[in-house]
């Protein structure tokens, strides 16, 4: 039997601004309740934001009986979470914000990133598998069990690059309709696999004067 895990956490070196602070159901948070219209945002900025954490643990068991045949299988878990990629808002030019002159940004630079809502993402993986050996003497009889799993998701916000592009400015801005514009986008992924090959080789001997490989294999995927 052998296992091992590795933790690693990689601390984040780019600050956010720009973030509202939003309740439970996702919507942005009234700086003044009474004026539901025209109310700023609650902004907020957030110190080394783009963090990861990130285990991983592997673990083998090998059954071994007789010396004709043995049995394998591994077990593989990872789990990743973290905030927001490497990405920087360089360009941003800072002073009365677009989407709202009330609110007065800093200059965007090669460590600040400009967002109106966090950016989660996470990752969980397990590929496990089960491998069977036999030996018959004329030939050797394998098989090899295998599922994959893997689920996760990213969401992205994306409204501070509507606001420097020329073409989305008067949708989104110069209006009280929406003093409170967010464009949070959710990806997820979700994929299942499974595998089954079986083999039949022929094992080598001086005397043989003919060698074969039999198999069949099969998968299905999710």
């Amino acid at each position: 039997f052998r296992a091992s895990a590795n933790y690693e956490d990689l601390p984040g070196f780019i600050d956010a601004y720009g973030l509202m602070k939003l309740d439970g159901n996702g919507a942005p948070i009234l700086a003044d309740p009474s004026d539901p219209v025209d109310s700023p945002a609650v902004y907020t900025s957030k110190k080394d934001w783009n963090e990861q954490k990130t285990f991983t643990g592997r673990a083998s068991l090998l059954w071994q009986p007789t010396d004709t045949f043995n049995a394998q299988l591994a077990y593989m878990y990872s789990d990743l979470e973290g905030m927001s990629g490497r990405t920087t808002t360089s360009q941003f030019p800072g002073g009365p914000f677009a989407g709202d002159p009330r609110i007065i940004f800093p200059a965007g630079g090669g460590y600040r990133r400009f967002a109106g809502a966090d950016e989660p993402y996470d990752r969980k993986t397990v590929p496990a598998s089960l491998d069977l050996s036999s030996d018959a003497g004329f030939a050797t009889l394998s098989s090899t069990t295998s599922y994959f799993t893997t689920e996760g998701q990213t969401q992205s916000e994306t409204s501070y690059t509507l606001y420097r592009l020329p073409q989305y400015i008067g949708y989104y801005t110069g209006t009280t309709l929406s003093p409170r514009f967010i464009l949070p986008q959710l990806y997820g992924v979700r994929a299942h696999n499974f595998s089954q090959e079986v083999r039949l080789v022929s094992n080598s001997h001086p005397d043989n004067k003919l060698y074969y490989v039999v198999g069949l294999f099969y998968q299905k995927q999710t």
